[in-house]
């Protein structure tokens, strides 16, 4: 005779190993048909894909209709996202960057980009200005160290 007042965890058997205990402690049955068999079931039983194989076979030109769009969309996406897509090739064009602002943001961040590059970039930097008796901080560990006065 077992105790009703024995309490269990969540997840332990109950009900002569036919259940488990839920949260509320209370046993629920194991569902030997759950969701996923009863959808692997309907999808992969034999009389579904014979029906599959019949509606190819009716619809032949749809399935290489089908067959030659999912190539084109590859193509496609392939050909959009290389653009965007650094390359090692040094004769080709850097990659563009992906950026949701508006085109007029974008143009003018271009032009101030360049108008950064002609100045040399160092405008405003302290270490530009320094003379030869600027002393470098010490490296970090692991990396190796640069000559008195280097720039990076």
């Amino acid at each position: 005779m077992k105790d009703k007042n024995l309490k269990q965890f969540p997840g332990a058997p109950c009900n002569n190993y036919n259940g488990y205990c839920d949260v509320f402690l209370k046993c629920r049955a194991v569902d030997a048909d759950g969701p996923l068999s009863r959808l692997k079931d309907k999808f992969f039983s034999k009389e579904a894909i014979m029906g599959y194989i019949e509606w190819i076979k009716t619809y032949w030109w749809a399935v290489v209709l089908m067959g030659v769009g999912l190539i084109l969309l590859m193509a496609g996406f392939i050909k959009l996202c290389s653009v965007h897509t650094p390359s090692s090739n040094p004769n080709r064009k850097p990659a563009r960057q992906l950026t949701l602002r508006r085109p007029s943001q974008q143009m003018r961040n271009q032009r101030n980009a360049r108008a950064r590059q002609d100045q040399g970039g160092n405008r405003g930097n302290p270490r530009f200005d320094q003379g030869p008796g600027y002393d470098d901080p010490p490296p970090y560990p692991g990396q190796p160290m640069e000559l008195h006065g280097g720039r990076r």
